[in-house]
């Protein structure tokens, strides 16, 4: 499968943020948040409408050879945060406390990253032994380290880890993730066609405009003779 490189939402890519105020988690496939990856988190702590200086990238992934493993790798991960597990203490803690806690899924996602891509071994989407495929870019590249610590999980042979670069918190400074710039020649022929294609929609709307009027004046025609 060949991808646009240009396209505003590379379908190659996948981007975990983390809200700077809550700590709760967004997937997404491709850069951009949308409104919609709200309903991603449980109704009674959603946010009412997405504010995008809330949201942080905080792991960015490139390389997927197909949609079929992104959105493998996106539905997986998303199956992990809904249903991690919780421990017999978070049931006696004070609602507060709670709430706090179910709105803390930093480190869920990073260990549900983790088992969400060796679950694509144990489907045999993809290969163990395949070197380098995947990238995965850390905001703290200590976060990397969570899986073994917590869960005594090694990270796939085939994911290699790199230094995510923001330029105040949200601008992606990765060449891995930045918009092609279209030479000053294609933005002119662009411009040229768009240009192009607004005086044919007025000459069009034009010949509508005449074509109505003398519609308009030969009914009025008519109801004079008639008269």
């Amino acid at each position: 499968m060949t991808f646009n490189l240009n396209c505003r939402r590379r379908l190659d890519q996948l981007f975990l943020y983390r809200n700077v105020k809550t700590s709760q988690v967004l997937v997404t496939i491709g850069r951009h948040i949308q409104g919609k990856n709200l309903k991603q988190i449980d109704e009674a702590l959603r946010p009412f409408k997405l504010r995008k200086d809330h949201w942080t990238p905080f792991i960015a992934i490139s390389g997927f050879t197909s949609y079929s493993l992104v959105m493998a790798t996106n539905n997986i991960l998303l199956n992990k945060i809904r249903n991690r597990p919780k421990s017999p203490e978070y049931y006696k803690m004070e609602k507060r406390l709670r709430i706090h806690e179910d709105m803390d899924l930093v480190e869920t996602s990073v260990l549900g990253l983790c088992q969400s891509l060796q679950q694509l071994v144990v489907r045999k989407m993809i290969s163990e032994e395949e070197n380098n495929l995947l990238k995965i870019y850390w905001e703290r590249m200590a976060m990397m380290d969570l899986p073994k610590e917590k869960l005594g999980l090694d990270w796939p042979k085939f994911v290699q880890h790199e230094k995510l670069e923001l330029k105040r918190d949200r601008l992606f400074m990765n060449d891995e993730f930045k918009r092609i710039k279209k030479s000053l020649a294609e933005r002119k022929d662009r411009k040229d066609v768009k240009f192009k294609r607004s005086i044919y929609d007025k000459k069009k709307e034009e010949k509508e405009n005449r074509v109505n009027q003398a519609n308009q004046a030969g009914n009025t025609s008519d109801i004079n003779q008639t008269k």
